[in-house]
């Protein structure tokens, strides 16, 4: 029980981050402390008694503290924040003040906290269980706990939509689309792509066939359920609307496909509209309308020394190679790599 000569007015600082509201709830969660209305008349306050008759006091309007002294005198500690009552001196209360450091007034102790770190409102609970010896810290770890609780809840929520947000990228079909100027490395991109999805172990089907010119068009399923498609050629040429729907007729998840642009970056060459309306057929497959993604190789421009470089050109095209790859697993949810 605390000393019956000493009471204390405990100033916590704005800065600190811990309301009065927050102090209201841990107190209410504690076991070894009740509400006590008392003679209260006012709103301007809550006040708790504990099992050994320590009279706890929160005061929530401290610009009318002056007015209601007499319904709080008999309290063990009235606690307050702002900086209101600075000069108010109770009689028979001595002073504690918790800011960004700890002062105890009374035999001029400071103690440095880092405010980015330190739990003030844990601090300032067990403050005032000390000096009032009530056990209020297991209120502080009940309402700690529900805090927690609401978290994780809300963690799993989200976690639920983010789940629904990826089913609903697997309902959909794709055309990814990799567009360039001539000999910027579009087709040595794709062959790549042909090559990562014929080694991989989780391809369950697989149809490469080889165009004119060196291309290749390829089927893979992936997982006995997710089915590509590949075509490397993306010259303004016969086989290119061909291939996109003969990919689209065979009920392709994914169509990975070349297009020209023109030398300014403008997608409005022939092969890049045929993606958008391939000829005797739209870009709807049954229900699941295609989803157009633009995609750019690394490359290195006409005119720069490391253009022919082949070393470093390989090394661009895997890695475009690669891109591709892992954009399919998780448009798609499946492994691949």
């Amino acid at each position: 029980m605390a000393d019956d000569t000493k009471k204390y007015l405990v100033k916590i600082g704005d800065e600190c981050g811990a309301s009065i509201g927050d102090i209201n709830k841990v107190l209410q969660s504690c076991n070894e402390i009740r509400p006590f209305d008392g003679d209260k008349k006012s709103n301007v306050y809550n006040k708790y008694k504990s099992e050994q008759e320590v009279v706890i006091t929160l005061l929530n309007n401290t610009k009318e503290v002056r007015n209601i002294i007499d319904e709080i005198k008999d309290s063990n500690i009235i606690v307050y924040t702002g900086n209101v009552v600075d000069d108010t001196h109770i009689e028979g209360y001595s002073h504690i003040e918790i800011t960004k450091s700890i002062k105890w007034r009374e035999d001029n102790k400071t103690v440095n906290k880092d405010e980015k770190t330190f739990d003030f409102l844990k601090y300032i609970i067990q403050i005032l269980s000390d000096i009032c010896n009530v056990g209020l810290m297991q209120g502080y770890e009940a309402n700690n706990r529900e805090k927690v609780g609401k978290k994780t809840d809300k963690r799993e929520d989200n976690e639920e939509e983010s789940k629904d947000e990826v089913t609903k990228l697997q309902r959909n079909k794709y055309i990814i689309c990799d567009y360039g100027d001539a000999d910027t490395g579009k087709s040595n991109t794709l062959m790549e792509v042909i090559k990562l999805l014929n080694r991989s172990i989780h391809i369950t089907y697989r149809n490469i066939t080889n165009l004119s010119d060196g291309d290749e068009y390829a089927q893979f399923t992936v997982n006995s359920n997710v089915k590509v498609s590949v075509c490397t050629q993306g010259d303004p040429r016969s086989d290119h609307p061909k291939k996109l729907v003969e990919s689209i007729n065979a009920g392709m998840d994914v169509i990975v496909c070349a297009a020209r642009d023109d030398r300014n970056g403008a997608m409005n060459e022939k092969t890049v509209n045929q993606v958008y309306e391939p000829e005797n057929t739209t870009l709807t497959q049954g229900s699941a309308q295609y989803i157009k993604i633009w995609y750019r190789n690394f490359f290195i421009a006409q005119g720069d020394p490391g253009r022919g470089n082949r070393a470093l050109e390989d090394i661009m095209c895997s890695t475009s190679a690669k891109g591709i790859v892992e954009l399919i697993e998780h448009l798609m949810g499946v492994r691949i790599l």
